[in-house]
C-alpha cells in the first residue's frame, strides 16, 4: 500500500484527543499513564503537522515522487481530519504555559474546552438541527474567542509571537471545521438522497473504538463544571459582549461553496500569522 495512504488510513483509525491540560494530572499515578501517552504534546504536534499535509496539500516533493496516486480525501475524511486537527490544536494550546494567560487567552482555553465538551455532549445523538446548533455555537465562540485575541495582541518577544501563532493556527483550523460542517446542513434536507451519517458523531467521523477511560481528575467538580453546564457558558458569552470585552464582531464562518473556504483560510495565514 502507498506510504502516505497508510498514514491517511492510520490517522482515520487513531482515537481523537480530548483536549486538557497535562499539568493539572499526576503522572506518577499508572491509571492516568495511558491518558498522558494518547495525549503527549510532541506526538500531538506531530499529527498536526500530518494532518496539515493531507488537508491543504503540503507534501514534500519526496512524498509526492512515492505516492503511487495523488490522495483525493472525501467529504467524510475531510470532516473527520479537520476534527482532529481543531482538537490537537486546542490541545497543544492548553499546554502552553510559557507566559501567564491573558483575559483574551483565558477566553480561547475556555472556549476550546467547551468545544470539545459540546462534541462530546451530543455526539451520540441524532443528526438534526438541535444537535448541529449546539456545536455550531461552539464553533462560534471558539472563532470569536481566536479572532478577538488576534485583533487584540501585537506580541514583541518570541515567546508572545508564538502563542500569536498557535491562536492563529486553531482559528483557521476551526473556520475549516466550521465551514465543512455548515455544508453537511443540506444532509438534513428532506430530498437528500445521500446516505446520512446516524449521529453526530459519525458525521465528524469520531472514532467508535473503546475509548481510553479517562483519568479521575478528568472528573473534577471545577471540569465538570465547565464541561456539563454548556449553556452556562452561552450565557457567560453573551455576558462578555454586553460588557464590552469581546466588543468586535469577527468575520464568522460562511456558508459557501468548499473553494471559498480554501482561500478563506490562506488570506487568514497570511493576514494573522506573526513574523518568528
Amino acid at each position: 500500500m502507498d506510504e502516505m495512504k497508510q498514514k491517511l488510513d492510520n490517522l482515520k483509525s487513531t482515537h481523537e484527543r480530548m483536549p486538557a491540560d497535562l499539568t493539572r494530572f499526576d503522572q506518577t499515578k499508572k491509571e492516568n499513564q495511558a491518558f498522558l501517552s494518547l495525549n503527549d504534546i510532541q506526538e500531538t504536534k506531530k499529527e498536526v503537522e500530518l494532518i496539515d499535509k493531507f488537508l491543504f496539500g503540503k507534501f514534500t516533493d519526496e512524498e509526492l515522487l512515492n505516492m503511487d496516486q495523488s490522495v483525493q480525501l472525501t467529504s467524510e475524511e475531510k470532516m473527520t481530519l479537520s476534527n482532529k486537527m481543531s482538537m490537537d490544536l486546542g490541545h497543544i494550546l492548553l499546554n502552553e504555559h510559557s507566559k501567564e494567560d491573558s483575559p483574551e487567552m483565558t477566553d480561547v482555553k475556555e472556549d476550546v474546552i467547551n468545544l470539545a465538551k459540546a462534541i462530546e455532549q451530543v455526539k451520540n445523538e441524532p443528526l438534526d438541527m438541535e444537535s448541529m446548533d449546539v456545536v455550531e455555537t461552539a464553533f462560534r465562540m471558539l472563532t470569536n474567542s481566536c479572532k478577538n485575541y488576534l485583533d487584540k495582541k501585537n506580541p514583541h518577544f518570541k515567546k508572545g509571537k508564538i502563542r500569536k501563532q498557535m491562536v492563529h493556527d486553531l482559528w483557521v483550523s476551526v473556520l475549516y471545521e466550521a465551514e465543512m460542517f455548515n455544508l453537511c446542513r443540506n444532509m438534513l434536507r428532506p430530498d437528500y438522497e445521500g446516505q446520512r451519517p446516524a449521529t453526530i458523531g459519525e458525521l465528524l467521523g469520531l472514532n467508535k473504538e473503546t475509548e481510553i477511560n479517562r483519568p479521575e481528575e478528568m472528573v473534577e467538580p471545577e471540569l465538570n463544571q465547565l464541561y456539563d453546564n454548556f449553556n452556562i457558558q452561552r450565557e457567560k458569552s453573551d455576558k462578555k459582549d454586553e460588557k464590552g470585552k469581546k466588543e468586535k464582531n469577527p468575520a464568522e464562518p460562511q456558508l459557501s461553496a468548499e473553494g471559498k473556504l480554501l482561500s478563506d483560510t490562506v488570506f487568514a495565514r497570511a493576514s494573522y500569522s506573526p513574523k518568528i
